[in-house]
């Protein structure tokens, strides 16, 4: 069966497919500047690409279960700023985002798999944080199959894999490339050679002629980073040395490293914390943060009036 696209099906089809025996992608990016040689779209077309192949890897695996692609949501928080950059809320994207699978869920489906592509922590977090809402509120299985993975990649901790990679696809990583690949965070070296595979069609040529703009820690990064490192042309990285062979081994990599936690999960195995992002143990990336910390504070105030009240009291009876 191929892979079915959610938005192509009429609701009679969507009745007819077997809920136990049916996973849902829900891939999600935003529209972001990626420098001036990719589309805005980078982040939600490769999310999209990696949730088609996740579906085709796993069926040829399951092929008595249905994969079907919802559409993809055009919306993330934590963004580079510079035209064309559509920023949204971690509230509002963890709406829109958990409204999408709760009706979902209405509808039946019981295994939901939401798929990223951008690196931004609070959106990374907010996908760990719809998938576990969904799982307690509506008792359907759901992970966020990219959220360690994307924390990983920032880290480099991908870099040996993809040599390796290459080496088996007859093809080597300079120690140039190697290098570059340490500080590479936004439309550079890696992005720009997975969107030649993705969708070739819209990296521009400009790329070649690209200086690397060097970020050298990626917790250093800020919204106005694009516009302030290197040439402040909007990448953080060296996208004049992207190549498709580097695309084509990165995401053989990152589909081996997901795929078998993926299987454990269709095969009703609890998984959760296999897909577990570090930033989602750091209270500042949680989307109700600033709520908690308020009622935090406005707590340590009525307590410490309560203090003084009964000081005062107990001085009055004296």
């Amino acid at each position: 069966m191929p892979i079915l696209r959610y938005e192509n099906l009429s609701h009679v089809d969507l009745s007819s497919l077997d809920r136990d025996k049916t996973a849902v992608f829900v891939p999600s990016g935003p529209l972001e500047q990626h420098g001036p040689h990719l589309p805005l779209g980078v982040d939600a077309f490769t999310a999209e690409f990696f949730s088609q192949k996740m579906a085709e890897r796993l069926q040829a695996k399951y092929p008595d279960w249905s994969f079907v692609l919802f559409p993809t949501i055009f919306a993330g928080s934590d963004t580079l700023t510079y035209a064309g950059t559509i920023e949204v809320s971690p509230r509002t994207l963890r709406a829109l985002l958990y409204d999408c699978c709760r009706q979902l869920a209405k509808d039946g489906f019981r295994n939901l798999i939401a798929v990223g592509a951008h690196g931004g922590p609070r959106h990374i977090v907010v996908l760990e944080e719809v998938a576990a809402r969904m799982r307690w509120r509506h008792r359907v299985r759901m992970i966020s199959a990219s959220s360690r993975i994307l924390f990983e990649v920032l880290e480099g901790s991908f870099i040996e894999k993809i040599a390796s990679q290459l080496a088996r696809q007859s093809s080597a990583l300079t120690s140039d490339e190697r290098e570059a690949l340490k500080t590479d965070y936004h439309g550079g070296f890696l992005e720009t050679s997975l969107m030649m595979v993705a969708k070739p069609d819209l990296v521009k040529p400009i790329y070649k002629e690209l200086k690397p703009a060097v970020l050298d820690r990626v917790w250093k990064m800020r919204r106005s980073s694009g516009k302030k490192v290197g040439e402040g042309l909007g990448h953080l990285g060296s996208p004049a040395l992207a190549r498709r062979e580097v695309g084509e081994a990165a995401i053989e990599v990152l589909l081996s490293e997901v795929s078998p936690d993926v299987e454990r999960f269709l095969e009703g195995k609890n998984v959760n914390k296999a897909f577990r992002s570090k930033f989602y143990y750091i209270p500042f990336f949680r989307t109700d943060f600033k709520l908690f910390l308020v009622i935090l504070i406005y707590m340590l105030f009525f307590f410490i009036g309560l203090g003084i009240l009964n000081q005062y009291a107990l001085e009055m009876y004296r």
